[in-house]
């Protein structure tokens, strides 16, 4: 097996393209286990990358991992839950170590374009699956509640979106792609994507994405770049207008609400939680099953609609504190504001969306799939850090140099 469907396998895992109701056998700690194979595969198969894997690289990984150990201590301590049950709750954040096998494995640039790729077109895929087949992923309950949000007036059309993750990570490679080489295909492509991302409907990620969108229009250079929008202009505007004043009518009654589920959640896990340097440092920790806390988390839940998933990094640094956010943050703005271009732009934006919009990207909360995304996307900074982007593949980054590359459709093709 090449790198690239060694990878292509852990993304369809961790996409949750797996979690069809046909395969109910498929539970949280199944999906864990093939995690755990998939990472025993990777050492075991592959020889590792000297570029990528060195000390100073998963060593990150090694601390966080100790750091997530460290958490497990605040909830023994200070709110009386029990030492064994507290380990089986945390073990999907072992997963961390999945950044050591991707660094091991070490996959290049053009597995981690291909893998996208596919796992993205997948996600396009599924989507309209759930569209027309709602229940193959979500259960008649969720179905019936999308149903009565749209009998109250809400534009909202599908109750899941798997693969999202990629979709979007995809659509920033678009992106790239569209505002070095303004290609017509990939101009085209990145509209369905767009497409795709309104259709979600999700503010946090309309935040980012638009106005990159519109950047990357004005940037084009393409001849049929016009036509093309009007034309999508003209058969969509309704619905994005309909969508639009949706969204804004909601954002409107969100922020004067008091009870807003993000207001709720804030008020119950910052200022009605006991607190001490220790958890400030190290966090509040997860609670596990029969737990006091568990039941008092679970009644915030119940009663005031106080999910920790709402607040997303703010979660994360609730659940393992400053120190586990002082190393992703690291990791994010170094990518972010590098001014040597050794990442590419693609990983840039999504890095601003994380500093623009941390609500949306949670790290170790509800889902095991929020470990693993991180675990990719640290990678990414890793290794385009390790091999200067720029200097590898100074035909995308740098088209003043080397403008033969946009006739070159051979390079174009190993690149991306």
């Amino acid at each position: 097996m090449d790198k690239y469907k060694f990878l292509l396998i852990g993304e369809l895992l961790l996409s949750g393209l797996l979690k069809l109701s046909f395969l109910s056998f498929l539970t949280d700690d199944i999906v864990w286990g093939l995690y755990c194979v998939w990472g025993l595969y990777g050492i075991t198969n592959f020889r590792p990358n000297r570029r990528t894997y060195n000390r100073k690289n998963y060593t990150v990984f090694y601390v966080m991992l100790v750091l997530f150990l460290l958490s497990m201590l605040s909830p023994v301590f200070f709110k009386g839950q029990d030492l064994s049950s507290t380990i089986i709750t945390y073990r999907s954040r072992y997963l961390i170590v999945l950044g050591i096998v991707l660094l091991w494995v070490g996959p290049s640039h053009t597995d981690l374009m291909r893998s996208i790729k596919t796992i993205a077109y997948i996600a396009l895929f599924a989507a309209a699956v759930v569209y027309v087949y709602p229940s193959l992923y979500v259960t008649e309950e969720n179905i019936e509640i999308l149903r009565e949000h749209q009998y109250m007036g809400s534009t909202d059309i599908m109750a899941s979106w798997p693969g999202a993750f990629f979709a979007v990570l995809y659509f920033y490679i678009l992106l790239q792609r569209v505002i070095e080489y303004g290609r017509k295909n990939d101009l085209f492509t990145l509209i369905i994507f767009m497409a795709y991302i309104f259709l979600m409907q999700n503010r946090s990620t309309l935040i980012c994405a638009l106005p990159l969108f519109v950047y990357a229009l004005y940037r084009c250079k393409s001849k049929v770049k016009i036509p093309i929008i009007l034309l999508g202009v003209a058969i969509l505007s309704p619905f994005i207008i309909m969508i639009i004043n949706s969204l804004m009518e909601e954002t409107t009654q969100q922020l004067k609400d008091t009870d807003y589920n993000r207001w709720q959640a804030i008020y119950f896990f910052f200022y009605e939680q006991n607190s001490n340097l220790f958890t400030f440092l190290f966090g509040n920790g997860v609670p596990s099953k029969g737990s006091y806390y568990l039941q008092n988390v679970m009644n915030a839940q119940m009663y005031r609609n106080a999910y920790i998933s709402d607040l997303g990094l703010l979660g994360s640094f609730y659940y393992y504190g400053i120190c586990m956010m002082i190393i992703l943050y690291s990791f994010v703005f170094k990518a972010a504001f590098n001014r040597k271009h050794a990442y590419p732009k693609f990983l840039k934006y999504y890095c601003w969306w994380i500093l623009l919009v941390p609500t949306i990207h949670s790290f170790g909360l509800n889902s095991t799939d929020s470990i693993v995304n991180f675990c990719l996307i640290l990678y990414m900074i890793v290794y385009y850090s390790s091999i200067n982007y720029e200097r590898t593949y100074g035909c995308i980054s740098n088209n003043c140099q080397l403008q033969h590359c946009r006739n070159n459709k051979t390079v174009y093709r190993k690149y991306f």
